[in-house]
């Protein structure tokens, strides 16, 4: 089990470029959500939050490690 709250920085940040590289890897996108207040659909931007959701709604399909 990873435990995020004893990466430092660069650990985290390295983790996170992972996790996004596996979702796009399975072919899956990161797309701004247009209900949401602070994604920016016409500049393509994906909030934290939002790009989180989708990240872990990506590995709920997932089998267990």
């Amino acid at each position: 089990m990873i435990d995020i709250d004893k990466m430092t920085s660069n650990e985290w940040i390295n983790y996170r470029y992972d996790l996004i590289d596996a979702h796009l890897a399975k072919g899956l996108p990161l797309e701004a959500n247009p209900d949401c207040p602070v994604c920016d659909v016409i500049n393509d931007y994906i909030c934290f939050e939002c790009e989180c959701h989708q990240i872990d709604k990506g590995r709920e399909n997932e089998p267990s490690r």
